[in-house]
């Protein structure tokens, strides 16, 4: 399955290792802090204002806090999704802390040394999701499997690689570890909201 399957939007991924001061609370998921330290760390590394005006400010299209976090503040941008998704979180095994994966879609990867730097400077005045302080430890390439981040410096020449799409055969199956609600009233709730947002997202991601 090429590109062309994802209405031709192209991937890329980060693999990020998050120390932190303490052992980190037992969780089912802990994609809801990790989010809140993404746009913490956004917010304070790129906002020159003290509440942020994206759809005022007149450094919106260069800003990785918006473009990246809140595409919903800037005008015309209301209906899209933050272009990044968070997942496949789980607890480091020898030291307190956290490993987690960040997919950049479309032309999100733009924002990338950005949003690792910021990762690394903010952490350590943040609380991460109760285990205190943090410290950026390796940042991997998903689509290499290359470290090109790691000790506070990224690694010379190093390059993202655009994921490739797994092989699909046959029927996708979507397992929902969350209760879902949803305003439509179908034997299939999702297919409707995805046939209508989906086509509109992917442009925002361009």
């Amino acid at each position: 399955m090429g590109t062309e399957a994802l209405f031709g939007l192209v991937v890329h991924g980060l693999d990020i290792s998050l120390n932190t001061a303490r052992a980190l609370p037992r969780r089912v998921h802990h994609g809801g802090w990790l989010r809140g330290v993404v746009g913490h760390a956004l917010q304070r590394g790129n906002c020159v204002m003290e509440t942020p005006d994206c759809g005022g400010c007149a450094l919106r299209e260069g800003c990785a806090y918006p473009q990246l976090f809140r595409p919903q503040m800037l005008p015309g941008h209301e209906s899209h999704l933050p272009p990044y998704v968070i997942h496949d979180w789980r607890l480091l095994r020898d030291d307190p802390g956290i490993r987690f994966q960040v997919l950049l879609l479309g032309a999100a990867v733009n924002h990338a040394e950005n949003l690792i730097r910021q990762l690394d400077t903010q952490a350590p005045k943040l609380d991460m999701g109760g285990g205190g302080p943090g410290r950026v430890g390796t940042v991997r390439d998903l689509g290499s499997g290359e470290v090109i981040f790691a000790a506070g410096c990224f690694r010379k020449g190093a390059v993202l690689r655009p994921l490739s799409p797994p092989p699909v055969e046959g029927a996708v199956t979507v397992r929902l570890l969350t209760p879902l609600v949803s305003k439509h009233d179908h034997a299939d709730p999702l297919f409707a909201p995805l046939r209508t947002r989906l086509p509109a997202r992917l442009a925002g991601f361009a």
